[in-house]
């Protein structure tokens, strides 16, 4: 396999192996992370994988709260929940996976700018029994968001238009086949320089509080996909604080709340954080 990806892009042994081992190479659509023969096959090589910095954040410290049917971590902003297309090894429940030394099941998910709190399942039993929860609306989430604007407080309901691709848009009016999307504005302050909201989410739709901020006229600050600013900024405005429900496996009640990233970046790194606390 290194010979072929030697060949096809023109590329040194080592970088070959990079892409492996990286995740970034599929034989008939299967992905493979291992040097290999193969017979004639559909080889398809993403040869410039989106890399995430991820080997510097100390995974087992983000960890807030742990079971044994799941753990909830503060996952930090840039950095996916899941395995991307191209790139097995920069992301959340890989690292866990590995600080763990067991495998993890993806329930929830949060976009790779927003960070905060996210669930992952140890077992599948678990992982199909909190996913029957959200479903049926009886895990409750909040947020945080930042804008340039004061953010009316109340419901606001929006309909997303149905696909598969990004950006997404939203309409206030229902059409067919739109999908209702459902967000409280529970109170909105002023600081330094930005507004903060804090939101319940009551349905789970991809970019749903970005872009229906958005269509409010309140994008949210640092966002490279639904903003209006011009400067550019590493971190997005956007932060999931606020976890409760009920264990579908032993009755307990869980309410997990951590409003403040649990890590501050080093000095000499960018900002890539509006909600870290100092240490």
């Amino acid at each position: 396999m290194s010979q072929i990806l030697c060949e096809q892009l023109h590329c040194g042994y080592e970088e070959s192996v990079s892409l492996l081992r990286l995740g970034a190479v599929y034989v008939d659509k299967v992905r493979v992370r291992a040097d290999l023969l193969v017979p004639p096959s559909y080889v398809r090589i993403h040869n410039r994988p989106k890399r995430y910095k991820t080997d510097s954040i100390d995974w087992a410290g983000r960890i807030v709260f742990e079971n044994e049917n799941f753990l909830v971590v503060d996952k930090p902003a840039g950095v996916p929940v899941p395995p991307t297309v191209d790139n097995f090894l920069e992301n959340t429940k890989y690292h866990l996976e590995q600080v763990k030394a067991c495998p993890l099941y993806v329930t929830h998910r949060l976009d790779t700018l927003t960070e905060g709190l996210l669930l992952l399942a140890k077992t599948p039993s678990f992982q199909s029994a909190f996913n029957r929860l959200l479903a049926e609306g009886r895990v409750e989430k909040e947020y945080e968001a930042l804008t340039r604007s004061l953010v009316p407080v109340g419901l606001h309901e929006h309909y997303m238009e149905p696909g598969i691709y990004s950006p997404k848009r939203v309409l206030a009016e229902a059409r067919p086949g739109w999908k209702l999307c459902q967000l409280e504005v529970l109170s909105c302050v002023a600081r330094e320089k930005v507004f903060a909201s804090r939101i319940r989410l009551m349905t789970g739709r991809t970019h749903q509080i970005r872009v229906q901020f958005q269509a409010m006229g309140h994008a949210l600050v640092g966002d490279p996909l639904y903003g209006t600013e011009t400067e550019s900024s590493p971190a997005l405005g956007l932060r999931a604080g606020k976890l409760e429900f009920t264990c579908p496996l032993t009755r307990l009640h869980h309410r997990v709340e951590v409003w403040e990233s649990t890590r501050a970046p080093a000095d000499s790194e960018k900002v890539t954080s509006f909600f870290a606390s100092a240490e």
